[in-house]
């Protein structure tokens, strides 16, 4: 069964690359603010992936359980590295750091998987939608 499955899948995507191909046209969603491509919300990507509005999906976009259940993921091209900003004080070097801090995420993005696993219980987490969203809070205090 898993052989059939898998032989499937690797059908399922060569036709999909094909049919591609023959278009001539590669559409791909971006988040939405991050000028001068985004112009969809990114909260519309899987779904406009799933109803063939758009190719495939680029940036920050997680590969958590509930999205790999309704949509492919490609394995990973690049090494991803997190990073952590904030005033100069107290300075942060680790996850552990984050104890007892607020810390602003984009909700979905990769950072948000790996910083939910690793970040301290007593860290508070809030996901914003968007990058924008994301940043606000800390520049206005």
């Amino acid at each position: 069964m898993f052989a059939a499955a898998s032989l499937f899948s690797t059908t399922a995507r060569a036709n999909a690359l094909d049919d591609l191909v023959k278009s001539g046209v590669l559409k791909v969603a971006v988040p939405q603010d991050f000028p001068i491509f985004g112009s969809v919300t990114s909260a519309n990507r899987a779904p406009y992936l799933q109803t063939k509005k758009v190719d495939l999906i680029t940036s920050s976009l997680c590969k958590n359980l509930k999205r790999r259940k309704v949509i492919p993921f490609s394995e990973h091209s690049a090494p991803f590295y997190n990073g952590v900003f904030g005033a100069a004080d107290p300075k942060v070097t680790s996850a552990a750091d984050l104890a007892a801090k607020i810390v602003s995420m984009t909700h979905g993005a990769v950072e948000d998987l790996e910083l939910t696993r690793i970040a301290p219980t007593s860290a508070t987490i809030k996901r914003y939608e968007y990058n924008n969203g994301t940043i606000s809070p800390f520049l206005f205090g």
